[in-house]
């Protein structure tokens, strides 16, 4: 969940009224639009709800490059604010309206291009689409059309285009302390992840939708046979999940998304996505004595787990057809991935947060370019751990292009 402690923010609240949050320049060549999409998948009911009326469905962001015209204005850091202003706490609300991007809502699709390759995201469980806009603006501005969604019930919010507001909702996960609370808790998040892959296949299937409407200026732009997918923490792990059930997905980032002690959940098989994969993520931390103690563990014993854990995830890793890279970043925490410590105050320098997103942006866009565009960046088949910040595995089919 969104790891922000509101009583904290209520002290800082008077220093962000009245200021500018500037999200970091976008690195491509392109200016950034967006459009937002409410789409509803009559065949699925919605699970998190009570209503056998209910149907999933879902609000989609779409980033993609735009004509360069003068006299534009950008949109609102978090479009539907305003309508939030009763439901946020005031101090979360003062810095969210306090936050500048780049994009241009509703602006026109640059036409200098054929089609454009497409990536679909998916947030952190109490996130939201926009608290990653430095990521997918810069994504967009490097020439991908990127749709993001909100998850309703799983985002912080999710707001729909006839003012309903849907709030983040833990109703139905299992109590902690029944007979067999771990066992329901694990059936539960797999639901959720199962849930959430389900609606990236549905996204895509209302992508060559929107594709093939010639009253869009979207109509024949997307190279739908050029289809990444990518996610944090738990959509992470969804889009991993995702790749298993469509075929279409040609390549996948998870960014720090974890699942039974692995970056994915294996098939039924044992193996992991068939497809190109990447696990972008933050270093294991050492646990401190007090964290040793509470789980009655030694030194040494955490050692070997660590050992064995690691062992595993290399198993995993080299399972995926395609081949596989872990990236960790050596300077990230799980938020990392986010606009959180841009946005947030943390006990990071702004130089540090901007190098750590930096590398999070140089990453992600060149496993897909690699994978979607043909191209061959040095920063993922160059030498190994060539930078002291960044340490990269390769496995499987990886290796072959290796210098």
């Amino acid at each position: 969940v969104l790891v922000l402690t509101l009583a904290s923010l209520t002290s800082t609240a008077q220093f962000y009224d009245g200021m500018r949050i500037e999200l970091p320049a976008v690195t491509g060549q392109y200016p950034v639009g967006r459009r937002s999409f409410h789409w509803k998948d009559l065949s699925r009911k919605e699970g998190l709800t009570d209503d056998p009326g209910d149907y999933r469905e879902l609000m989609v962001h779409v980033w993609y490059p735009a004509e360069p015209l003068p006299n534009t204005v950008v949109s609102p850091y978090v479009p539907s604010l305003r309508l939030l202003k009763d439901r946020l706490d005031n101090s979360l609300y003062t810095i969210l309206a306090s936050v500048r991007a780049h994009t241009i809502a509703d602006a026109k699709l640059l036409t200098g291009r054929q089609r454009y390759p497409v990536l679909i995201f998916s947030h952190g469980n109490g996130m939201s689409s926009f608290l990653y806009t430095a990521l997918i603006e810069d994504l967009a501005s490097h020439g991908y059309i990127v749709a993001t969604i909100d998850h309703p019930y799983e985002a912080l919010f999710t707001v729909f285009p006839d003012g309903r507001i849907v709030p983040y909702l833990e109703d139905k996960r299992p109590a902690s302390d029944g007979p067999s609370s771990q066992e329901d808790l694990m059936r539960y998040l797999r639901e959720r992840i199962q849930n959430r892959a389900a609606d990236i296949v549905f996204v895509i299937d209302k992508l060559v939708e929107l594709n093939a409407n010639k009253t869009e200026q979207f109509a024949g732009r997307l190279d739908l046979a050029s289809v990444g997918v990518l996610g944090h923490s738990n959509g992470g792990t969804a889009a991993a999940q995702a790749c298993h059930m469509d075929k279409r997905i040609k390549a996948c980032v998870n960014l720090d998304g974890r699942a039974m002690a692995g970056p994915f959940y294996p098939n039924a098989n044992g193996r992991g996505p068939e497809q190109p994969f990447m696990y972008l993520a933050k270093p294991l931390r050492d646990l401190t004595e007090k964290e040793l103690a509470d789980q009655k563990m030694t030194r040494k014993q955490f050692e070997q787990e660590r050992a064995k854990a690691l062992t595993r995830e290399n198993e995993l890793m080299a399972s995926v057809t395609s081949g596989s890279y872990r990236v960790i970043i050596k300077s990230a925490a799980h938020e990392s991935f986010s606009d959180e410590p841009l946005v947030f105050p943390g006990t990071k320098s702004v130089a540090e947060i901007q190098k750590t997103l930096r590398l999070v942006r140089e990453y992600t866009l060149a496993f897909f370019d690699k994978y979607l565009r043909d191209k061959k960046p040095a920063i993922i088949d160059g030498i190994p751990n060539q930078r002291s910040e960044v340490t990269v595995d390769r496995f499987g089919p990886a290796l072959k292009n290796v210098p």
